[in-house]
């Protein structure tokens, strides 16, 4: 029995395949949308979103990229 792959490659994005998938996608929507309420919480300060969100959006993308990568058929 073979395991299925979480995610499939189109078009050089990954799209989300079996249930950890998914899971892992709703994961990484959930925390974009953490930081994007925090900074509009926060007062929507720009030098907040230039020194908060931004590098921690880039770097959950780069995690999700890697991990896509390493499990993609």
């Amino acid at each position: 029995m073979t395991e299925q792959e979480w995610f499939i490659k189109k078009r050089g994005s990954y799209l989300p395949n079996s249930f950890v998938g998914y899971a892992l996608y709703l994961v990484y929507v959930v925390y974009l949308v953490a930081l994007l309420v925090g900074w509009w919480v926060d007062g929507h300060r720009v030098w907040y979103f230039l020194t908060d969100v931004v590098p921690f959006t880039v770097g959950a993308a780069l995690v999700m990229q890697f991990v896509a990568s390493k499990h993609a058929k």
